[in-house]
Parts: structure tokens; sequence; C-alpha cells
């Protein structure tokens, strides 16, 4: 046969050609312009090999068996090597990423670098797509920062009660050297309320005074049980008992871990009008005990406040004049009924 003829297996010259086994392409995928790596194949007998490569490319040493060799890096493109035999030609290549620089320095995409004291945050950077490999690393000594997770991109801190500012470094790394991009990280103290109390019993009711910073919500406890409904910074207690303010801090945007609770002092209440007492206020209820419903009438509009001897507010009410309240959802035992204009508190009983 003086041709090859068509198909995977021929003849010419008497032998019988196959095409060249397959192969693979080794060699680096990515790299910087003007440093070199080799690429190679395996050899094999009665096998040309030639290659090509992207523009740019220069030889820079080749293999005595033509398997491959090295390179300096051009412009990015693909690699090629071909392996011919007298009949057929196989052709394989590997795509190499040429970078002409170090990565972009690495943004903060998530989180804040003013952290909340003692509060867990997260923070994620965005990386220069040329980017191989990445490392954060926290420079903060005997700080007592806490790093909770750290991958590539992200971490969560746990920042301590020291201020700071502390390094936070990003290092992007890819074939032409690393970048390392430094952030400043501080921690946002918050202050603890130093509370000055001036406890008071009726009519005036109790309030703190604190030395902090915004407080935005007001919880009052009862022997360690919030007091439903008393989320003013002023209260008035209608039992006696061991009361205490709980409030709850935000400074320059970050709060308190936990709300902070002020010392208890212990109040003794004096109920105003007993049961069988005539009113010396405004106001007047009967019947008193009562069983369904009770009357309240007043010489003027007021409110009123129902609360059980807890101290929670179980019903509440604008007052002019005689008004009928249906009580029939209470259980029986001893209310207290609370004129919120005088302040004066009134002992009701439920049979």
């Amino acid at each position: 046969m003086n041709e090859c003829s068509t198909g995977p297996v021929t003849q010419k010259g008497g032998a019988v050609w196959a095409p060249p086994a397959p192969f693979v392409v080794d060699g680096a995928t990515t790299g910087c312009v003007g440093t070199f790596s080799g690429y190679d194949v395996d050899p094999a007998p009665g096998v040309t090999i030639t290659w090509d490569y992207p523009a740019g490319w220069a030889t820079n040493n080749i293999f005595p068996n033509n398997n491959g060799g090295f390179f300096n890096r051009g412009e990015s493109g693909y690699v090629v090597f071909t392996k011919t035999n007298v009949c057929f030609a196989q052709s394989d290549s590997i795509y190499v990423d040429v970078t002409t620089s170090t990565p972009a320095h690495a943004v903060l995409a998530e989180g804040s670098l003013a952290l909340c004291q003692g509060i867990q945050e997260f923070l994620s950077f965005n990386l220069d797509p040329t980017t191989t490999y990445s490392s954060l690393y926290l420079t903060a000594g005997g700080s007592g920062w806490q790093l909770v997770t750290d991958t590539d991109t992200s971490m969560f801190l746990t920042p301590s009660y020291n201020p700071g500012p502390f390094n936070l470094a990003v290092t992007s790394n890819n074939a032409c050297g690393a970048t390392v991009t430094n952030f400043s990280l501080n921690s946002i103290q918050t202050i603890y309320p130093s509370d000055a109390a001036s406890w008071e019993t009726l009519p005036n009711g109790l309030s703190i005074d604190y030395y902090a910073p915004t407080i935005y919500s007001y919880q009052w406890l009862l022997e360690g049980q919030p007091i439903q409904g008393a989320t003013q910074q002023l209260y008035v207690p209608t039992v006696t008992g061991n009361y205490a303010l709980e409030v709850s801090v935000v400074e320059n945007g970050c709060p308190l871990p936990a709300p902070y609770i002020s010392q208890s002092q212990y109040v003794e209440v004096a109920i105003t009008v007993g049961v069988n007492e005539a009113a010396t206020s405004n106001m007047s209820i009967y019947p008193n005990p009562f069983n369904t419903e009770f009357v309240i009438e007043t010489t003027e509009l007021t409110s009123i406040s129902v609360m059980n001897a807890m101290g929670e507010v179980v019903l509440s009410r604008t007052i002019n004049g005689r008004t009928s309240i249906d009580a029939t959802t209470l259980a029986a035992g001893i209310y207290f009924v609370r004129e919120e204009t005088s302040g004066v508190v009134m002992k009701l009983v439920k049979n």
C-alpha cells in the first residue's frame, strides 16, 4: 500500500499504523509574564512530538527526547503538543492563564471594621480574580480578640474590650507574587450604666438615674421577674418586694452584649385606700369585694390600671364619671387599682 487508508488502523510500507495513544499535557496552568515553566507529555517510540504556544512565549530549554520543554511565558493561551506517526497525528493542549502583575488589593465586602465590643462579627473580602490562594491573619497579640473561623475570604471575629486598633492582614497570591492588604480594626466600647438609684415610695414611684449612653428599653423586675407593662423609666409599685430595673443600652450603634440589671431595692408599699375605707381621692370603687364586675367613679377624666398581686397590669381603662368594668376573666384574689393622675392605689378583692 502506497497511501495510508482511512480508519482507526491502517498500513503503509508493510507496517500497521494506529493513532498515537491518548496523552495529557502536564504543566502549570497559571503563571506570570516572563517567568518560565516546563510542559511535557509521555514519549512514545516512533512518534514525533511538536508543540505550539501563545504569542510572546519563547523556548527556554527543549527536552532531548522532544516530549516537552521549558518556555518563558508571554500572553495567556493554549500550549499545544502534537504526536505524529506515519499515518496519524493527535493533539492535546493545556490553557495557561498568564498574569502581568501581583493581585489587586483585597476589598472588604461585608461587615464593619469598627466592631461592637464583645459581639461576634462576620467579615468577608473580595479578592482579585487572578488570586490562586489567600490567607487572613489577625495581629492581635494579647488583646483578647478571638478568631472564630478562617477561610480564604471570610472570618468571624469576637472583639475584645481592648479598643485597639489592631491589624488584619489579607494576603492574595498569584504566579507573580503576593499582595498584602492591611485593615485597621477597632472595638467600640459600650459603657455599662452606673446606677444611682433614687428609690421612693408612693406616690412618686421608682426611678433610677443612669450615667449611660442611649437607653432604648426599660423593664422593671419584681423579685427578679419582669412586670407586665412596666416598661417606662418611672414605675409605681403596687406590692411590697424587691424591685430592679433592666435596661438595654446602645452606644455608637453598638448594644451591650446583654441587658444591664440594676441592683435590687426592697420597697414597702402602703396601700392608700383599703377595702372598706373611705376614698380620699377623686376616685371611688364599688362593690368591693365584687363577683363579676365593679364600678369606678371619678370626678374628672383619668386613666386607671388594674394590677394583680405581682404588679402585673391585667386591665387598663380611661375613666370619666361612672364606668362599669367587666372582670369575669379575672381569677379570684386581691387586685390593686391605680389612678394614674394622683398615683392613688386602692385595694380591690374579687370573690
